[in-house]
């Protein structure tokens, strides 16, 4: 017997956004999230205090919810697998979230059918024979818990070696951009797939984290229809279901290049609450009910 209709891994900012919409559609939900005072648990109807790797923790949020998402990539996804598995409605599926918390294995995921994506290879604990072999300039980024510019760091030369990540890594060539792009697809079972306009993200130099977007992109729209396009494909080829944010780079030459998915609502998409008829938080929520 279900007790909430919607299950949420992690109870942030996102998850907080995702329970005010999925309360203006008459359903209830619970959050799982380690912490007391995490944003989403004054609005939504319950919240399970437990670490998002915690495999009785998630039983208990995913066994009495409807339908279980995420609003982080960090949930242990073999645990999620295996509740999936046994009938619970988990989406977007375990396997799509296994594929893209580990960057190396989304690299490869993409490389493999032919997705634009720089040249990459994957290190253990790299050191800076490891980046000489590679070439500089590189960006090293860490495979797993990275996010919104931790776990990045770029490399120009030998002087830079103390800034190494000491953790399972990609080294990924730095390519020369114009601009950083997303793209909020939305999926749905059946293979619906809309996108909302394409966004242009302005970083912080220093931090590598967005200070803010533009909207809509200052690109033509021949290459808004690529971008669309090129986002579009990544998630089908996932198979996902609901939200995606897929981050694209734009080379001097018009190139587009494949950076990296979330596989949930995304800092990008914020604008959406109030520039478009349906916002992404709304979406997930309508996407993963079917």
């Amino acid at each position: 017997m279900f007790e909430v209709d919607l299950g949420i891994v992690g109870g942030g900012q996102l998850a907080r956004m995702t329970v005010e919409r999925a309360a203006k559609l008459g359903l209830s939900t619970r959050v799982l999230d380690p912490s007391p005072d995490c944003p989403a648990a004054p609005v939504a109807t319950d919240h399970v205090r437990a670490r998002f790797d915690d495999p009785v923790g998630l039983r208990a949020l995913v066994e009495r919810s409807r339908v279980t998402t995420f609003d982080l990539e960090s949930p242990d996804a073999a645990v999620l697998d295996r509740l999936s598995r046994r009938g619970h409605r988990i989406v977007p599926d375990p396997a799509v979230l296994a594929t893209i918390q580990d960057k190396l294995r989304q690299r490869e995921f993409f490389a493999s059918r032919g997705f634009p994506v720089p040249r990459f290879v994957g290190v253990d604990r790299p050191d800076l024979e490891d980046v000489r072999r590679f070439g500089y300039p590189v960006v090293q980024k860490a495979r797993r818990g990275g996010y919104d510019g931790y776990g990045v760091v770029v490399l120009d030369d030998d002087r830079d070696a103390g800034d190494l990540l000491q953790v399972p890594s990609i080294l990924e060539e730095r390519i020369d951009i114009v601009a950083e792009l997303a793209v909020l697809v939305v999926r749905s079972e059946t293979g619906d797939v809309r996108c909302y306009p394409v966004v242009e993200m302005v970083f912080d130099p220093h931090r590598n984290q967005i200070d803010g977007v533009l909207f809509p992109a200052r690109i033509d729209p021949a290459t808004a229809e690529r971008a669309r396009d090129l986002a579009s494909r990544a998630v089908e080829e996932l198979g996902g279901v609901g939200v995606f944010a897929v981050e694209l780079f734009l080379g001097p030459d018009g190139t587009l290049w494949l950076n990296e998915i979330a596989p949930r609502p995304h800092n990008s998409g914020h604008v959406t609450i109030e520039a478009a008829v349906t916002c992404q938080f709304e979406q997930h929520v309508r996407a993963v009910f079917g």
